[in-house]
Formats: C-alpha cells, sequence, structure tokens
C-alpha cells in the first residue's frame, strides 16, 4: 500500500513535497509547533528542513 495524503487519499508520487507538523509539549511551560518539510523519493524522503531537531533549553 502506497502512502497517502489524510483527506484527500491522494497517493505520494517522486518530487511531491510534503509538509509534517506536530506540536512539542513542554508540561509547565507550554507547546510549540515542530514542523519539517520532506521531497518525496524514488526510495523513501530527503528532508529539506535544515533546522536541528534537537531541544536546547535556554534557561
Amino acid at each position: 500500500m502506497s502512502p497517502v495524503l489524510l483527506f484527500r487519499i491522494k497517493p505520494l508520487k517522486e518530487n511531491m513535497i510534503i509538509s509534517l507538523e506536530t506540536y512539542a509539549d513542554f508540561p509547565g511551560i507550554g507547546s510549540m509547533p515542530v514542523e519539517d518539510g520532506f521531497r518525496v523519493t524514488k526510495t523513501g524522503s530527503e528532508r529539506l528542513t535544515s533546522t536541528p531537531r534537537e531541544i536546547i533549553r535556554s534557561h
């Protein structure tokens, strides 16, 4: 079964660009959106977002 886009049920094709968004929850502090962009490749995906995935605490 091919990956699909929700609500459209459309198969992903090579060179399509997709965005995956979720929220990181920090109890007692709040939450923030986390989004990554990907290009669909013949064998999987290529992450386009260059932002580091590590969480850095500022206080």
